[in-house]
């Protein structure tokens, strides 16, 4: 495994034993037109320092597979405390309900895709929800 390695704060190359730490490794949906290529590039950025902001682990493998650089973990974050934020403070029950979908939409999207869609349909699925849930309820009870 070539990997850019928060522990040990640079690029390396580890065993799949080493890598894992006894823990499941998943496999990552970030692929490239050219798996070989992207395994190429990776040894030669060996020793290469890791920053959490600039160049993590996630922005190393799209980087290696020549897809656009970004950090999908740390948009969902954003996201996220955006919807937290909103939920919290919004002065009306619509905008919270807003804010919820939010924070779930980001908080359910995969960890390798953007959330932003995700986070958009959740709010709409929320807002929607709670002006036409109380009419049925009044309509069954």
């Amino acid at each position: 495994m070539i990997h850019n390695s928060k522990k040990r704060r640079r690029v390396e190359r580890e065993t799949e034993t080493e890598f894992s730490e006894g823990r499941v490794i998943e496999i990552s949906d970030i692929i490239g037109p050219n798996p070989r290529a992207a395994v190429r590039y990776a040894k030669t950025q060996l020793g290469r320092t890791y920053n959490l902001f600039s160049q993590n682990c996630e922005q190393f493998v799209r980087e290696a597979h020549g897809l656009q650089i970004e950090c999908t973990q740390f948009q969902r974050l954003v996201v996220a405390a955006a919807g937290g934020y909103m939920t919290l403070s919004a002065p009306s029950m619509l905008g919270k309900m807003a804010g919820m979908g939010v924070l779930l939409g980001a908080v359910l999207t995969s960890s390798e895709k953007q959330p932003y869609q995700n986070a958009v349909n959740g709010a709409k699925l929320a807002v929607g929800a709670s002006l036409i849930l109380p009419s049925l309820l009044r309509r069954i009870l």
